[in-house]
């Protein structure tokens, strides 16, 4: 398929008096392909920053924003795989504590969809900077986004998965997105039977009709008195996810994704520390890294939804790296680097029977890793 695309912009930084500053930028786009005519957006930005003294800033902006959908998505010919995927509903059926087991191979195809819709969202932002003096600041921002219509290719273990919550009755089998998921001629997971194993899927871009996300970020940084010893300098990160939520198509529920484990088993919480060490020379330097990340629904949240017996949530995991470099010449540079220092595994989820017992979509098998690193900077001259 062919686009023609065309656009325009403009930026405006307009600090009105000393401590008033405000920020407007706008862009219009246009673009026509072989399916469709006549497409366009304007888009825009508008922020404020006042810093009512010297170490106090305050911060604001509303945004919008526009993507025209990918032509691969929009033309791509019908395309086949093969792909392993696990069959949920024999799984409950049999009643078994892990799917492990009801995995197998199926021929799927993927389709292109020239009916896509271009993406929209639309965002405002409020925070704060404080530096009460040149070694600490302190920042705290508060984020809220709405997308509508985020083209996506769709996800084939969820399509399986809501397959076999149609089937159960934990959706309504009437309802249009189970009707397209487990119809026995179009639906997209097709079966042996009424009830019988997977034998073929079909997945395509699509549009979901709306997500929002509500977050809050804060930072702390500060940078310790120079010694005889070298430079120390210490940087604190925390990001809360306050809601997230997506409703797959028009009138149908909102589904909130930290409220239901059976939908996602994102992290809500996550808090990253750095310090770090210069010597007095700059030849040597060092950083010790910690990485936080909050609990997550075991197995039997996941599988069974949050009123199983079972269900529950894991507790948080903690890693630490560190690495230590050497400045030999201008141009040589070493470096050492350790992932995973103390070599922990992700926390050990009870209700997961088989290996690896923990969820690999939210931790890595990975333990500690080390490197040895060199970089030679070449003179152009």
């Amino acid at each position: 398929g062919r686009r023609a695309h065309a656009a325009t912009a403009f930026e405006l930084n307009l600090p009105l008096f000393k401590p008033l500053t405000l920020d407007l930028s706008g862009r219009y786009d246009r673009y026509d392909s072989d399916r469709t005519r006549g497409n366009h957006h304007f888009t825009y930005r508008f922020g404020v920053e006042y810093r009512p003294f010297h170490s106090l800033l305050l911060r604001g902006n509303y945004a919008t924003s526009f993507k025209a959908p990918d032509l691969s998505s929009l033309f791509l010919s019908p395309s086949s795989y093969y792909t392993q995927v696990t069959d949920y509903y024999a799984c409950a059926k049999d009643g078994a504590s892990s799917c492990d087991a009801y995995s197998n191979g199926v021929r799927g195809t993927l389709l292109a969809n020239p009916t896509l819709r271009p993406t929209t969202a639309s965002s405002w932002t409020a925070g704060a900077a404080w530096s009460p003096t040149e070694r600490v600041s302190v920042s705290v921002d508060y984020i809220d986004m709405a997308i509508r219509n985020e083209v996506v290719e769709q996800d084939i273990d969820q399509l399986t998965y809501d397959d076999a919550r149609c089937l159960l009755g934990q959706l309504d089998p009437a309802s249009a997105q189970c009707q397209a998921l487990t119809n026995p001629t179009t639906g997209q997971v097709q079966r042996a039977g009424t009830d019988g194993p997977i034998t073929a899927l079909v997945t395509s871009y699509a549009n979901l009709s709306s997500e929002t996300i509500r977050a809050i970020f804060a930072s702390l940084r500060y940078h310790f008195v120079p010694t005889r010893f070298g430079s120390f300098g210490l940087q604190l990160d925390y990001n809360d996810l306050l809601n997230h939520e997506f409703r797959f198509e028009a009138g149908t529920p909102s589904v909130r994704q930290l409220a239901n484990p059976q939908s996602s088993t994102e992290f809500k919480s996550m808090f990253t520390g750095a310090l770090d060490w210069t010597s007095p020379g700059r030849r040597w330097t060092s950083t010790l890294y910690a990485r936080r990340v909050g609990s997550s629904p075991n197995y039997a949240a996941i599988l069974g939804g949050a009123s199983q017996p079972d269900a529950g949530r894991l507790r948080p995991w903690i890693t630490f790296n560190g690495s230590i470099g050497y400045q030999a010449t201008r141009h040589l540079r070493f470096a050492l680097m350790v992932n995973n220092l103390a070599n922990k595994m992700p926390p050990r989820d009870a209700s997961y029977t088989d290996a690896p017992y923990f969820n690999d979509e939210n931790y890595d098998v990975y333990g500690r890793q080390i490197m040895l690193q060199m970089r030679m900077a070449f003179d152009a001259r």
